[in-house]
């Protein structure tokens, strides 16, 4: 087995692998930087996952729509749910609704913000 390896480690590399990978433009930190302030424009929002505790009835009911095919999830469920609820709201219930989705919305872009 040692013969093996050393007719590997003394035989020469035939692999081609072309010339050498290099930037069309190099960058430099300063580059960076330009980019940061592009990209620092103000974000209207953010997504991220969180948890809402429900009891298993509640659960069992959007698992069963999804189950038969009304919806492509549980989550979808909810959403579609809270969509028609929302929409049965009076105009004044649903400017105060608005405005406080506003509010929560800007919350999380700051937190997200922080870091």
């Amino acid at each position: 087995m040692g013969s093996l390896l050393n007719s590997n480690r003394t035989r020469q590399n035939s692999l081609d692998r072309g010339g050498r990978i290099e930037p069309a433009q190099p960058m430099s930190l300063s580059d960076l930087d330009k980019t940061n302030d592009k990209s620092s424009s103000k974000i209207e929002s953010v997504t991220y996952y969180a948890n809402v505790r429900i009891n298993n009835h509640i659960k069992n009911k959007a698992e069963a729509l999804s189950i038969i095919g009304i919806v492509k999830s549980q989550k979808e469920a909810i959403d579609r749910a809270l969509d028609a609820f929302i929409d049965q709201l009076s105009e004044d219930e649903k400017r105060s609704y608005k405005n406080q989705v506003a509010t929560l919305e800007e919350k999380d872009v700051k937190m997200k913000a922080k870091g």
